[in-house]
């Protein structure tokens, strides 16, 4: 997933043009304090998912991504959808 940043001085705007550019390319906004309620919500830290986002995945994390991906597309084209499939 792609990532943009905006930052800036406080009354600089980016709370208000965020939304808007996100909507503008067609991407999810995050504000920092939907991060807040995320870290309470899995007993984290921001600081630790901000970590986590910014490393490089694992060999086992490339590798769920894809068969994640695999198994979505196949639930879609109704392969792994379908009960009577097969």
């Amino acid at each position: 997933m792609a990532i943009i940043t905006m930052g800036g001085l406080s009354g600089g705007g980016a709370r208000a043009l965020g939304p808007l550019v996100a909507e503008k390319i067609r991407a999810d906004y995050v504000d920092r304090l939907i991060l807040a309620d995320i870290a309470r919500h899995v007993g984290a830290t921001v600081e630790a998912l901000h970590q986590r986002e910014e490393r490089p995945p694992t060999r086992g994390e490339r590798f769920t991504r894809i068969l994640q991906r695999i198994l979505e597309r196949s639930a879609v084209t109704g392969a792994g959808g379908d009960p009577y499939f097969g």
